[in-house]
């Protein structure tokens, strides 16, 4: 058992102050590296949410701004490929609305099923889905970003509690993994991109109200105007169209003497061509619709029984839907 002298204890202590020292050194170095870390990916974020919010502002193309923000959101994961996807509710299926990466070109405005891999399950389940190696995921559906991939995370994109498509990213550089922060930081981005396409479709469908007001009101001016009656019949069709968004229009009239249905109006090259055709009552869909005094919605003209050729025949002119109404006054179709 060995006796412990005093100068043999001061080194002891010194010893044990060192060490001390260097742990405490390497904690403040640690905590430091973490802090400048944190001010770094917030710094990062700042600048994002500035440049998103100048773009929310912005009422530009929706698909440039969405290019943009997919460039911000790679810029703030540091990761080699990202997609847009967007929910088309009329199919079931995911659209490659914006890829980024080396198979941009090849994968853009590709489909896949809304109910398939990591994408389908963070659409069906609303919640983001991390994948630290994809190539031991059974989830993943195998479709390459032009990438070695390794590994990806996705998150949803909700406009009133509805998700309305998914972002996902892949392969953080230098082979690191997605961290809680990365996801943190993913969420939050598409938050905002959510509330930027919410607005934009705002903006586009109140840009599309004051257009029909517009219309409205022109084709109002024109029923009370005193130009000559062909004038504001050709003019109210002319703009009718415009606000029906559709290729062509026409105004058909009852001739009383035979009871036919006549062009009054025809809008196209072929309009005087087409005006040399008359309907019988009950002939085509103008004709039934005037027989039976209601109005009709064809989706699929060449499906629809009711349907004659003949006027496209005479215009060269191929019919694939048209909304069509009866025109009354008094209770009768004229």
């Amino acid at each position: 058992m060995g006796v412990k002298t005093p100068l043999r204890q001061a080194n002891m202590d010194k010893t044990l102050k060192k060490n001390s020292s260097n742990k405490d050194t390497k904690k403040t170095s640690d905590r430091r590296i973490l802090h400048e870390r944190r001010f770094d990916i917030m710094n990062i974020e700042l600048g994002i949410y500035r440049e998103i919010g100048v773009l929310a502002v912005k009422r530009g193309n929706q698909k440039a701004m969405l290019q943009r923000l997919m460039d911000l959101v790679l810029k703030a994961l540091k990761t080699d490929a990202g997609t847009l996807y967007l929910l088309d509710e009329k199919t079931g299926e995911m659209l490659f609305a914006v890829v980024k990466g080396s198979m941009a070109g090849r994968l853009k405005c590709m489909r896949i099923r809304a109910d398939r891999g990591i994408v389908g399950r963070v659409a069906k389940t609303g919640r983001p889905y991390v994948s630290e190696d994809i190539e031991k995921d059974k989830v993943w559906l195998g479709i390459k970003s032009g990438e070695a991939s390794r590994n990806i995370m996705a998150v949803p994109l909700h406009i009133k509690k509805k998700v309305i498509g998914v972002i996902e990213v892949i392969n953080k550089k230098r082979g690191k993994t997605f961290t809680k922060t990365d996801l943190r930081i993913l969420t939050s981005l598409a938050n905002h991109f959510s509330m930027i396409m919410e607005s934009a479709d705002l903006f586009k469908e109140l840009d599309e109200k004051v257009n029909e007001f517009s219309i409205l009101n022109d084709i109002g001016n024109l029923l009370v105007s005193t130009l000559d009656q062909k004038v504001v019949r050709h003019r109210a069709i002319e703009a009718i169209t415009r606000l029906m968004k559709a290729e062509t229009g026409s105004l058909l009239l009852v001739d009383d003497k035979t009871s036919e249905l006549f062009f009054e109006v025809a809008l196209g090259e072929k309009g005087e061509k087409v005006k040399e055709v008359r309907l019988k009552m009950g002939e085509g869909i103008a004709g039934w619709v005037a027989a039976h005094g209601k109005p009709l919605i064809v989706k699929d003209a060449s499906k629809d029984k009711r349907f004659q050729g003949r006027v496209d025949k005479k215009s060269e002119f191929k019919t694939r839907n048209m909304v069509c109404v009866p025109v009354v006054i008094k209770g009768k179709v004229i």
